[in-house]
């Protein structure tokens, strides 16, 4: 059998339609997050006072958001898991309205996985950020 030039090429073509099937399979068989909203009326409350004082933190989707949830690193230096992911989602280009999600994964704990929180965040006519609504999620590990 000759060997043409252009067959790594057709090898490719040939397997695209292989790995996008893997690929749905894989999504399909991942369940969809479900959020739990939360209260976190205490800590609009700080939000409020700490916009009101002029406080860094109060400024920052991030940092807001990281202020909730607390630090990643213990003060002995400990993760307290394999990463941490921030996003912020927003629609538009004049951002009045903010997702901000953390998402801890890997988490050094017997049960839980994955824990995720997202803040909805609306900016104010004064430029700060007030919080509307908390929502949890997590995920736990596979049993062996």
């Amino acid at each position: 059998m000759k060997i043409h030039a252009f067959s790594p090429i057709l090898f490719v073509l040939l397997a695209l339609p292989l790995q996008a099937q893997e690929s749905d399979r894989a999504s399909a068989e991942k369940p969809a997050i479900t959020w739990e909203s939360i209260d976190a009326s205490e800590f609009a409350a700080k939000l409020e006072k700490a916009n009101a004082a002029g406080e860094g933190w109060a400024a920052n989707p991030e940092t807001i958001l990281v202020q909730f949830a607390g630090p990643f690193v213990t003060k002995g230096g400990e993760k307290m898991g394999q990463s941490r992911t921030i996003r912020l989602i927003s629609k538009g280009e004049g951002i009045k309205t903010l997702n901000a999600i953390l998402i801890d994964d890997g988490l050094f704990d017997d049960s839980t996985k994955t824990a995720r929180l997202r803040l909805v965040l609306a900016r104010t006519g004064e430029g700060t950020w007030k919080l509307r609504k908390v929502f949890r999620s997590s995920e736990k590990w596979p049993r062996p």
